[in-house]
């Protein structure tokens, strides 16, 4: 049917909206960069308003949340990735994949959108459940239930807590890497990192 001839539902012309604008931020980043990334830029080149931009999304940071988790599922695609069966070591795997997907953005990207500005960066009281929660936070978060339910860690573990904590420690290695202006191999740090403070929870 010709939509040009009947006008398209508002749930269509939300979706294409919606669309508009992220393929817009997409052209910006991998087109002009990280400072061109602005509001007015990603409206003027989608051709909406500001109003509809603030819409689909509270601000800038929610749409470079979602630019990196769409880029965090095809980078895992392209890697045709396995993990492993065992959920403390798939959860150590997710983190150092969530590390390796940090790396391929660059440490200039990644040190603008590692900002204390950047609150889609704050994963403190969010459940799995939540529309900006990334497919790695929910993996990691099932990895920890799967751990519970083996006997590997107590049973009265809180697993959304641990998850936070988790979060904690790959963004404050993540925001020192990026001080050392990528000085360090993130993946490994991430991995030794991981591996030794989950050792504390480990039956």
């Amino acid at each position: 049917m010709d939509d040009t001839i009947l006008r398209p539902p508002q749930k269509v012309r939300s979706e294409r909206t919606q669309k508009a604008l992220y393929d817009a931020a997409c052209t910006l980043m991998h087109d002009y960069g990280y400072d061109y990334l602005t509001v007015q830029n990603i409206c003027k080149l989608a051709g909406v308003t500001t109003g509809a931009f603030y819409h689909h999304f509270h601000s800038k940071d929610d749409i470079l949340c979602l630019f990196l988790n769409k880029g965090y599922e095809a980078f895992i695609e392209n890697r045709n990735v396995c993990l492993p069966e065992d959920p403390l070591a798939r959860l150590t795997e997710l983190c150092v994949l969530y590390a390796a997907h940090n790396e391929s953005n660059g440490v200039e990207f990644v040190s603008n959108y590692y900002s204390t500005k950047n609150k889609s960066l704050n994963t403190i009281g969010l459940s799995p459940e939540d529309m900006y929660v990334s497919s790695n936070y929910r993996a990691r978060y099932d990895s920890l239930m799967a751990a519970r339910e083996a006997g590997q860690i107590p049973a009265d573990t809180d697993c959304v807590s641990l998850n936070e904590d988790i979060c904690s420690l790959t963004k404050g290695i993540i925001f020192d890497w990026c001080l050392s202006n990528g000085g360090f191999d993130l993946t490994s740090r991430i991995r030794r990192m991981v591996d030794r403070f989950m050792s504390t929870y480990r039956i």
